[in-house]
């Protein structure tokens, strides 16, 4: 037998019929290479249909659950967009005390928005009274794009949702204001009588119902020096083991300017200012960011009377 694999030479022999034994090797190698050719078509017809059946089937699906897919289109949107407000009002507040977004959060919320026009854009495009993309067989083509569309969109609208989480928050932890920033001048460390000042001054701030210290005396007698000490003191604390959220210090000299002092402490805040903003609003807005902390002003080289309420 012949194989088909290998090479075979034929030997004529006296008693032998040429003719016969050469056809039967070509008669060989031609019904081997028929089985190899079939098989070969066979192969390729069936990764064909393989490959096939993988790029239409996710249409057929989505086709044949048309109708309930834009059911859950619409309950999904309206998930998005009930989560959307709710970032948005809290961004808002946010805004109000002078915080802002994390780059994620931006970029999240113009992902949303492009959704919800994407979805509305397919919505708009299917209707109750267009028969066409439920009987019609002409617009065969045009209900498995549109299928295609809302598969498309309910996969992008779960990830969207996993992503709203933000489970470390929607606002900049930059622009979270330090609790207490160092103040430079000489230390009191190794002053009997200073030190003294200083942690009564301490004990002052730890009582609960103290809500005002007035630190009074003669021109140059080291009241400043005192102070800035004690705010370095709460710098020197650790976050989590500081009295306040927030300390403010603020210089008023003899000429009291209130515009001036309020737009220091809304800048210590990181809190905008409008340029014609009234005192009064501006009072307004300080007392909605401060109401809620438990905060420190300090107000040094105080000569004259401020109303603080």
């Amino acid at each position: 037998m012949v194989n088909p694999l290998t090479v075979e030479f034929v030997v004529e022999t006296r008693s032998a019929r040429p003719g016969a034994v050469f056809c039967a090797a070509v008669l060989n190698m031609a019904a081997c290479g028929m089985e190899i050719l079939t098989s070969i078509l066979a192969a390729a017809a069936t990764e064909i249909g393989r490959n096939l059946c993988r790029c239409i089937f996710p249409k057929i699906k989505s086709t044949v659950r048309f109708k309930a897919n834009l059911r859950d289109l619409e309950k999904e949107k309206k998930r998005m967009m009930d989560l959307m407000n709710d970032i948005k009002q809290q961004l808002e507040s946010a805004e109000k005390i002078g915080r802002s977004p994390t780059p994620e959060v931006k970029i999240w919320l113009r992902d949303a928005d492009e959704f919800v026009a994407n979805a509305n854009s397919v919505q708009a495009g299917v209707t109750v009274n267009d028969t066409r993309l439920y009987g019609c067989h002409c617009h065969c083509s045009q209900r498995i794009r549109l299928g295609s569309e809302v598969g498309k969109l309910l996969k992008e609208v779960e990830t969207l949702l996993k992503a709203g989480s933000f489970p470390d928050g929607v606002v900049s932890v930059n622009d979270l204001e330090k609790p207490v920033e160092y103040l430079p001048g000489p230390s009191i460390e190794y002053q009997t009588i200073a030190s003294r000042n200083l942690a009564e001054l301490a004990k002052m701030l730890e009582e609960n119902n103290v809500r005002r210290i007035g630190v009074w005396g003669m021109g140059g007698v080291g009241k400043t020096t005192l102070v800035r000490n004690m705010n370095n003191k709460l710098n020197s604390t650790s976050s989590d083991q500081c009295l306040f959220s927030i300390v403010i210090w603020i210089t008023v000299s003899k000429e009291v300017d209130l515009k001036r002092v309020q737009r220091e402490i809304a800048d210590r805040l990181n809190l905008k200012m409008e340029a014609e903003e009234s005192i009064e609003r501006t009072a307004r807005r300080l007392h909605q960011r401060l109401e809620k902390e438990k905060f420190l002003l300090i107000l040094d080289d105080v000569w004259d009377n401020i109303d603080l309420d």
